[in-house]
């Protein structure tokens, strides 16, 4: 499975977990809910600043939409209980 793919998994887990249509999340974010489509559906390649934006909205951390299905493993952890050693360094350098 290729990362754009990985992404937009679970950004739709993370999304239907909280019980919101892609239109909310769309509103909530100021997102279009094409775009989070476009997302979902690994036709978008979101930069850092989008996958921060993305993950807040969802209440997750960012390393979190880059591991396989991680919305199936998380708890409600919030959003700034991180693993830093499991996210990619560029995003790291943007918390600390």
């Amino acid at each position: 499975m290729n990362i754009k793919k990985i992404i937009g998994t679970n950004v739709r887990g993370y999304r239907k977990k909280l019980g919101w249509s892609q239109e909310k999340m769309g509103t909530l974010g100021n997102l279009t809910p094409e775009y989070i489509s476009s997302v979902e559906n690994g036709h978008e390649n979101p930069k850092a600043e989008r996958i921060v934006k993305l993950s807040k909205i969802l209440k997750t951390a960012p390393g979190k939409v880059f591991e396989h299905e991680a919305f199936k493993k998380e708890s409600s952890q919030g959003f700034f209980s991180m693993n830093v050693s499991m996210f990619p360094n560029f995003l790291a350098a943007i918390f600390f």
